[in-house]
């Protein structure tokens, strides 16, 4: 993969998704691109233990969030996991931006970077 330009994999932890993959095949995958690709984990509505848990097991470089997050859950993974990148997706809906902005800027009062 590394040699085809990608400079990331990503771990689907949701288990809805037919992407989905569980703690072993994503240790199992993370063993064998470790040092090529960062590794990044996809995380629905997880709890902090499990995220925890399993960034830590699987060493992930990134922390992607698709679900309903809190600034407070993004600033205890921030200082659990301080060498982990994180990124949060957003619904964008009938107010448009406005629910990221207002996220935005919790996340700057609250100094979540």
């Amino acid at each position: 993969m590394a040699r085809a330009g990608a400079s990331a994999i990503g771990l689907n932890f949701f288990e809805k998704s037919k992407r989905a993959v569980n703690l072993d095949q994503a240790s199992e995958i993370a063993a064998a691109v470790r040092g090529e690709l960062d590794l990044v984990g996809l995380f629905v509505n997880h709890s902090r233990d499990d995220v925890f848990e399993i960034a830590r097991e699987v060493e992930l470089d990134w922390i992607q969030l698709h679900g309903d997050e809190s600034v407070e859950f993004l600033r205890e993974l921030q200082s659990e996991l301080p060498n982990v990148r994180l990124m949060k997706a957003f619904r964008i809906g009938a107010d448009g931006f406005a629910g990221m902005a207002r996220f935005l800027e919790e996340c700057v009062t609250s100094n979540v970077t």
